[in-house]
């Protein structure tokens, strides 16, 4: 789905952010945060901390993917939250990847 609504954006440390709400499992936690724009990103991401706060263990999880990242190569796990919302738009069973990278660079996710 494609949305007409303005997407607010705001610079961190010369880097675009956008400000979302991601659901956890089942709906039953959220939490705001706030994504850089990677525009060479094949996929979301968000950091494994914050997938730890939605309920996730990433320890747990058997869905991994591999991807070409600036840090080489990395097998990644990936999670299905229930909901992201971004600019008015709501988007269901979002697949985001969780990486320990955004936890080290006090980003949220991409």
């Amino acid at each position: 789905m494609i949305s007409n609504n303005l997407i607010p954006i705001k610079f961190k440390d010369k880097q675009i952010v956008i400000d979302c709400v991601i659901y956890g499992i089942n709906n039953t936690n959220f939490r705001s945060i706030s994504l850089v724009l990677d525009t060479g990103a094949t996929i979301s991401g968000i950091s494994e901390n914050i997938a730890v706060e939605l309920g996730y263990d990433p320890s747990q999880l058997d869905h991994f993917e591999e991807f070409a990242t600036a840090g080489g190569t990395q097998e990644l796990p990936m999670i299905t939250v229930s909901q992201i919302d971004i600019a008015g738009s709501k988007y269901k069973d979002f697949t985001l990847l969780c990486n320990r990278y955004f936890d080290d660079n006090y980003i949220d996710g991409n």
